[in-house]
């Protein structure tokens, strides 16, 4: 690791950065902080790969704190480092965090959300029981909804016993499978 730490190359953050994410997608997620510890990290992108290997690992408050950490160093957040938050939101059920970091994408840093982010929404109140709301961020959304959000609402029915919206997310889904088609049967099942 000391290798790493003395390197002066230009390449010397994505190589930092891709340990740390090596690490984490390993399982070794203490390694992951002690090399995000023990490197510059004038680079978003370390801090993208901190944020979100604890992501992950369903470390919401710990992706927390590093985003924080990253704020008090003055290293603006992207996209991807608003995908990490809003992941390990979800992951934890923590849904009025999760909202605060989405307004705060668009209205403090101006990033305008991608598929990525409205599904990882979707799956938040998905999975906090929030159907109407799920439901309510895809009509709003600025971009034509994907595969993946209309079966992150599909999965969501299944899981809140919701036919009525089931119903609405497997019309809108092109090309069904037989997954699809199993997940709205468990939803019919679950309510009689």
């Amino acid at each position: 690791m000391t290798g790493v730490q003395t390197c002066a190359l230009p390449i010397y953050y994505i190589l930092s950065s891709a340990l740390v994410d090596m690490y984490a997608k390993c399982g070794q997620i203490n390694t992951a902080k002690e090399i995000f510890d023990g490197v510059q990290r004038t680079d978003v992108s370390i801090w993208n790969a901190m944020i979100n290997g604890l992501a992950i690992h369903g470390l919401a408050l710990d992706a927390i704190a590093i985003f924080s950490r990253m704020k008090g160093e003055n290293v603006l957040p992207n996209s991807i480092t608003f995908i990490g938050i809003l992941t390990a939101c979800s992951h934890c059920g923590l849904v009025e965090e999760g909202r605060k970091y989405f307004d705060l994408m668009r209205t403090l840093y101006l990033i305008q959300p991608q598929l990525e982010h409205y599904g990882a929404m979707v799956d938040l109140l998905g999975r906090a029981g929030r159907l109407e709301e799920a439901y309510g961020i895809i009509k709003e959304m600025t971009v034509e909804p994907d595969i993946v959000i209309w079966r992150a609402l599909l999965s969501a029915c299944r899981m809140h016993k919701n036919s009525e919206l089931g119903e609405v997310a497997i019309e809108k889904i092109s090309h069904l499978s037989s997954g699809d088609y199993v997940l709205m049967s468990n939803i019919y099942c679950s309510i009689k």
